[in-house]
Parts: C-alpha cells; sequence; structure tokens
C-alpha cells in the first residue's frame, strides 16, 4: 500500500513539473522567446559536401593581435580591395568580437587606416582626438568628462582601447575611427547639442541656453536656423571650441548631421538618413578623404551593405551598393561580409539597471523583454534564445544552423561553399512548406561576398549612465 501512495505521488508530481514546464515554455513563446535547447531540425537528410563550413573564432583579439590565424583567407581580399564591409543584425557581442579580429587581420595583412562605425557623425573628431593622446592619464580624463556618453557599449570601449594598444606598437599603420549616422535617439540627439553645441556657443555668450523641450516636442528646424546664425558669429572671430578640434568648419558639418537627423525624424525617415550617411562617408568635408586616400573597414546593420545588388536609384541609398557600384575611389572594389547571428543569451546584461545610454534603436525593448523573462525566473541568463521580434521569425533555415551549430559546439562558422539550388531541390521534394525560408535566405545572402554564421551570442553590454 505505501509503495502504490510513492507511486502516485511520484506521478503526480511528474504530473505538475511537466504542466509548470509547459506554462513556462507558453509565456516564453507568447513573449516570442525560444530556448534553443528545445529547437528542432528535421532536415537532417541533405548530403554533407552540399555545405561547406569551418569553424571561426568568437573570441575578442588578443593583447599582441595574433589570433588571427582563422582570418587567413582575408590575405589577398585585403590587398586587392579598398573597402572590407562587416554586416550585423544588431546586438551581437561575438559579432564585436570578430569585427575587431578582421580589423586588425587587415592591417596585419596591409593597411586599412579607418573603421567606421553605424553612429552619429559628430562624434569622429572627439573619438580621433582621444585616440591619438599618448598620455594615459590625459587620455582617461578626456575619456570621463568628454567622451563617455558618445560611446555607448563596453565593446565599443573595448574596442577603443585595442586601438590605442596598436597604434603604440604600430606607429606606421595608425588606425582611426570614423562615425556615418545621424542622430536617431533621445541619447544622441542630448549628447550632440549638450556637449558639442551649446558649450561651443556658450564661448560667444556665457548665457546661452537650448530649451531640451523644443527638441522632445517635435520638428526643429527654428533651432537648427539658430545654430547657424551663432555659427557666422562665430566664423567672424574664427572661433575655436574647448580643443582644437572644435572649428567653425567642424561645428558647420555637426549641424548639417542635426539636420538631416530632423529631417529623417519629422519627413522621410529611410530616405534622409541615407542621403546623410552617403555624404557623411563621400563627402570630403565629413570622412571623403579617408575614402580618397586609403581603404577602410566599415561595419554596420547588413541591410546597410549589400553590394551585389543593382545599381538603381533605390538601392543606392544604401551605402554598401553605392560605395561598391557608383563612387569612384571605391567601385568594383568592396568585399561584404554578412555576419548572420541567430540566437542571444542575456550574457552580462541580465542584472544591468534600466539608466543606461541607449545603443542604438531597438536594444531597449530587447533587453526589456528579456530581463523582464529573467526576473521571472523563466530564462537563464547564460542560456540562449531565439528572439522573434524585429521582423527575425523561428523559420526553418534557422532551425537548420541551429541544430548544426551544437554539433561544432556553437563556434562561428563560416560559409565556405553552399549547393544553394540542391539544397532547395531536394527539400521541396521532401518538405515543400520548409523550402520559402531556404530561398529567402539564400537570396539575402546572394548580395554578400561571405557568409559567417554566429549561433548563439551573449548581448552587447551597453554603457550605465552617470
Amino acid at each position: 500500500m505505501k509503495t502504490l501512495i510513492y507511486i502516485i505521488l511520484f506521478f503526480v508530481l511528474s504530473c505538475f513539473w511537466t504542466s509548470a514546464q509547459t506554462t513556462d515554455k507558453q509565456k516564453l513563446i507568447y513573449m516570442g522567446i525560444y530556448p534553443i535547447d528545445s529547437v528542432k531540425s528535421d532536415i537532417n537528410y541533405l548530403d554533407e559536401n552540399w555545405i561547406s563550413c569551418q569553424t571561426i573564432s568568437l573570441e575578442d583579439i588578443n593583447n599582441d593581435f595574433s589570433n588571427i590565424q582563422d582570418l587567413d583567407w582575408l590575405q589577398d581580399i585585403s590587398k586587392e580591395k579598398k573597402a572590407v564591409f562587416v554586416g550585423e543584425n544588431h546586438f551581437y557581442k561575438y559579432t564585436q568580437n570578430l569585427r575587431n579580429r578582421v580589423l586588425f587581420a587587415l592591417n596585419t595583412f596591409d593597411y586599412y587606416p579607418l573603421i567606421i562605425f553605424e553612429e552619429p557623425y559628430p562624434f569622429t573628431a572627439f573619438v580621433n582626438y582621444y585616440l591619438q593622446l599618448a598620455d594615459e592619464k590625459q587620455a582617461n580624463t578626456f575619456y570621463e568628462q568628454d567622451l563617455y556618453y558618445m560611446i555607448t557599449t563596453k565593446e565599443e570601449y573595448e574596442l577603443l582601447q585595442h586601438i590605442r594598444r596598436w597604434n603604440r606598437s604600430h606607429p606606421d599603420k595608425i588606425i582611426a575611427a570614423g562615425y556615418r549616422d545621424v542622430e536617431k535617439t533621445q541619447d544622441e540627439l542630448s549628447t550632440t547639442i549638450n556637449q558639442i553645441i551649446a558649450p561651443y556657443f556658450q564661448i560667444l555668450n556665457p548665457k546661452y541656453n537650448i530649451d531640451w523641450k523644443v527638441i522632445l516636442s517635435g520638428n526643429f528646424e527654428n533651432l537648427i536656423y539658430e545654430f547657424r546664425q551663432n555659427l557666422e558669429k562665430a566664423k567672424k572671430s574664427n572661433l575655436i571650441g574647448k580643443y582644437p578640434f572644435i572649428t567653425p568648419q567642424y561645428i558647420s558639418t555637426v549641424i548639417d548631421n542635426l539636420e538631416s537627423s530632423n529631417n529623417m525624424l519629422y519627413k522621410d525617415f529611410l530616405y534622409y538618413r541615407q542621403k546623410a550617411i552617403i555624404r557623411n562617408l563621400t563627402d570630403t568635408s565629413f570622412l571623403g578623404k579617408y575614402l580618397q586616400n586609403g581603404k577602410i573597414v566599415i561595419h554596420g546593420g547588413s541591410l546597410h551593405l549589400r553590394t551585389n545588388i543593382e545599381s538603381d536609384s533605390a538601392n543606392n541609398l544604401w551605402e554598401g551598393s553605392y560605395l561598391t557600384n557608383i563612387f569612384e575611389y571605391t567601385k568594383g572594389k568592396t568585399y561584404s561580409i554578412n555576419v548572420d547571428g541567430i540566437a542571444r543569451s542575456l550574457g552580462e546584461t541580465a542584472n544591468i539597471s534600466s539608466s543606461y545610454i541607449e545603443p542604438a534603436l531597438g536594444f531597449n525593448l530587447m533587453l526589456e523583454q528579456m530581463q523582464k523573462a529573467y526576473k521571472d525566473g523563466l530564462i537563464k541568463a547564460n542560456d540562449c534564445y531565439f528572439l522573434s521580434i524585429y521582423n527575425q521569425t523561428l523559420n526553418d533555415y534557422y532551425k537548420f544552423w541551429i541544430q548544426k551549430g551544437r554539433s561544432y559546439k556553437d563556434q562561428g562558422l563560416l560559409i565556405e561553399s553552399i549547393s544553394w539550388n540542391k539544397i532547395i531541390d531536394l527539400i521541396n521534394v521532401k518538405e515543400p512548406d520548409k523550402t520559402e525560408s531556404f530561398i529567402n535566405s539564400r537570396n539575402y545572402n546572394e548580395l554578400f561576398d561571405k557568409v559567417i554564421i554566429i549561433p548563439c551570442s551573449p548581448l552587447i553590454t551597453p554603457i550605465i549612465k552617470k
């Protein structure tokens, strides 16, 4: 009798536990979060020879810049091309690590003196001033006082430290940083206006003040006009700001960028943003002199950095297409890498406070969603989850790579060759309902020269506000 009671109790508890697990899983799926441990793919019948890939390290660059052996395939590319693009689908720490290693591999094999990020152009001068400061104490003071809010993630800060270390040991191959975007977030607008524009004009008039409510309330064209009027006064005396690079010419480009931000936010987001990015990259008043005189690495969203597309007026809004097909100094001399991240883990961001600098549009919602699930005990900080947000869905193509990634112990996967037609034809015969995601992925990946899969990565770590 006692044995029977134990069996019944065990059965009841097992049912309760299974029911709780099912409920938790349902809650996660409702939130668009899928534990990848439970993700399975039935596409296990493909010929192994149809996909050739090798593992690629997801570690950051090491102290002596030597852990680049798995990037030897970049040697010939580095010498033949003028611009190398590292595209991503955002917020993956391991993508930042890979970008770092690509940058220093290119500079080991050849010389790429500028890396350009998808952040506001005005930050360029401040970052490069920081990079060239030889005295560490002086550099740290400048970072804390003037650069802190311009560097939005721990990973970006670490790259700047790598560049400073590289520049000290490679004085014949100095690397600089460039920023090509407009101000898209409130944090970015606040930094540009309150840390660059306002202090400059306060030299002319110590009582000068900017009503931040004007910017938050909507279109700030009148404020742009006011900035230009004040700039004319500054030009008459060739006013230099707190640092020697803060000249009237520099402030003029900052105002141009703010005007583009205003047009983007209140007129046409895509058109005015991309128009400004192309200007910032190619106009010699901005970053154009670098593209004319040397080689560059560009890091940003993969949508921006597609190269193998037709050269029409719509596509040429995208910088990858424009630099590949139109801009004379880089035309036909680009190489694009699509780093396709699939799953994410919270990592260091699990317990980070809400008072941080937003790294980019969309990050806040993603982190809030994952932190809520973590605090509710539904996910673990270091486990991997697929997030079905921002038009990313857990389709059969991603399920296939999640499963394939397990056999490589979740290392990065460099795709050397893939027989798309054979794969799609066989899936179409066996499971025709699963072909669409493979067709779409083929069409997208063929817009790049190389594809790297990252099955899972921790999120990038935002910088906490002071």
